[in-house]
């Protein structure tokens, strides 16, 4: 009878301890889970984008050309970004000359990923960068998207672009007028409010 009651009392003491590492196992794995959610929680959205440094832009070119957004003396620059296939690209892109008129401070990047339409490549004051990786780098889910970054290498807006307008709008807010603008309406945009609605194209998202 002693003996069976020891054994009980082992056996007891076994189960207590199996159970403490199972709990302990278990909130260690909980523990993993949470910090992993928080992690995931700091990675860079749209919105913490704003006033963060603006990443390095590296061309695909075999010379590996990279543009790194150090401080400038007195320019800001927008980088859009585009991709064959996308209709509001191609919308927008010829207008860029005159949105250079408008903002004639204001260096003009086109990051793109494809291939370029025979306009985009007679356009002067524009550098265009086919640079896949930037995509990436700037977490660009749709386009065509804006990344506007001042002469301190600062972002100042980041957002999708449905229209000229709306990127002129995006400009204007943040970028100082210099030029005349009472030439700028583009002649191919209908100055009917109702009617450019109509046409109004959603963003592409990019894969």
């Amino acid at each position: 009878m002693e003996t069976f009651i020891q054994w009980s009392v082992i056996a007891l003491w076994v189960f207590v301890i199996v159970q403490f590492v199972v709990i302990y196992l278990l909130t260690k794995l909980v523990a993993d889970f949470i910090n992993k959610l928080q992690a995931k929680e700091k990675e860079p959205s749209v919105d913490n984008w704003i006033g963060s440094r603006a990443p390095v832009l590296i061309d695909n070119s075999p010379s590996g050309t990279s543009i790194e957004f150090t401080e400038m003396k007195s320019h800001s620059t927008l980088v859009l970004f585009t991709a064959e296939g996308c209709p509001i690209c191609q919308q927008i892109i010829p207008h860029l000359e005159k949105v250079k008129l408008r903002f004639p401070q204001l260096k003009l990047l086109v990051v793109y990923s494809g291939k370029l339409t025979h306009e985009t490549q007679n356009q002067d004051d524009i550098q265009y960068i086919d640079s896949t990786i930037s995509f990436s780098m700037y977490q660009i889910d749709a386009m065509p998207s804006a990344v506007l970054i001042d002469k301190k290498g600062i972002i100042l807006a980041k957002e999708t672009v449905p229209t000229i307008h709306y990127l002129l709008a995006l400009l204007e807010k943040h970028v100082p007028i210099e030029a005349d603008t009472s030439e700028f309406t583009p002649t191919s945009l209908s100055t009917n409010p109702g009617e450019n609605k109509a046409n109004k194209i959603a963003p592409q998202p990019y894969s």
